[in-house]
């Protein structure tokens, strides 16, 4: 059980791009829980989230999506990436405060996106998923 799965809602674009190029970077599944809210995790050893921040917010779907699959959650390695307007000290207090209402530990935020998008490069992204291929 070392698949990984990436789990995503986006509404503006940027975490949808972000979830696809992590999920290409480590050969992952990935699902958007606006085309498919019912998955089977039982094969996947880690499961990767991304949603956006609005409002201070995570996306409803995809809180929504963890409160209802604690189950299926517990024993598997489980990360969250936000993508956020905010940076540094602001973005950190929504990504702290957003990872312990979700109840996961294993929380990044990606800011600036959109123009890393623009730009093809994706350095904090990059730096992400060399963590999450070197953990195994």
């Amino acid at each position: 059980m070392t698949e990984t799965v990436v789990i995503f809602a986006s509404k503006l674009g940027s975490t949808r791009k972000t979830a696809q190029y992590i999920a290409e970077e480590l050969g992952a599944d990935i699902f958007d829980l606006k085309d498919q809210s019912i998955i089977d995790l039982s094969r996947f050893g880690r499961v990767i989230f991304g949603s956006g921040i609005y409002g201070g917010r995570p996306n409803k779907l995809v809180t929504s999506f963890v409160q209802h699959n604690k189950g299926q959650l517990e024993g598997r390695r489980v990360g969250l990436f936000l993508c956020c307007a905010f940076r540094d000290e602001e973005a950190a207090a929504q990504c702290e405060k957003v990872s312990k209402e979700m109840g996961i530990q294993d929380a990044v935020f990606f800011s600036g996106v959109r123009k890393q998008l623009r730009k093809g490069v994706m350095p904090g992204v990059d730096e992400y998923v060399s963590r999450m291929k070197n953990s195994g």
